[in-house]
């Protein structure tokens, strides 16, 4: 389940999110943190290989050293994610602006994700 709302995630931001070629919202951070804070490590393989296998399928065709960098890059910023709201004592319910406010920041504030993948397309 989470394989496949992650790798539908991916192809919602590369089709409908995009502005100027580059999707200012990605849509499978969201996915890869719920999925982390739902099922705990466990999740990571999969976010793992649904993120090699939505790049790999990526009609630009994207070099598998590319594809295993931000494969692995789009783990991390979960982690570091959840990491930090755990840190923070972050409520799941979200029903504090603390919490919600926390959550907003911890998660835009972060994106390893991006950088190889920008860094690859010159």
């Amino acid at each position: 389940m989470l394989f496949c709302a992650y790798i539908g995630a991916v192809r919602l931001g590369e089709t409908v999110i995009k502005v100027d070629g580059v999707a200012p919202v990605w849509p499978a951070s969201g996915v890869a943190v719920v999925g982390l804070v739902l099922l705990g490590r466990r999740a990571l393989p999969v976010i793992f290989l649904a993120d090699v296998t939505a790049n790999w399928l990526d009609p630009n065709g994207v070099s598998l050293p590319v594809v295993l960098g931000t494969a692995s890059a789009n783990v991390i910023e979960p982690v570091v994610v959840v990491w930090i709201l755990h840190r923070l004592e972050v409520g799941l319910s979200l029903t504090r602006w603390r919490d919600v406010a926390t959550l907003a920041v911890a998660s835009a504030g972060l994106n390893p994700g991006g950088t190889p993948g920008a860094c690859s397309t010159r």
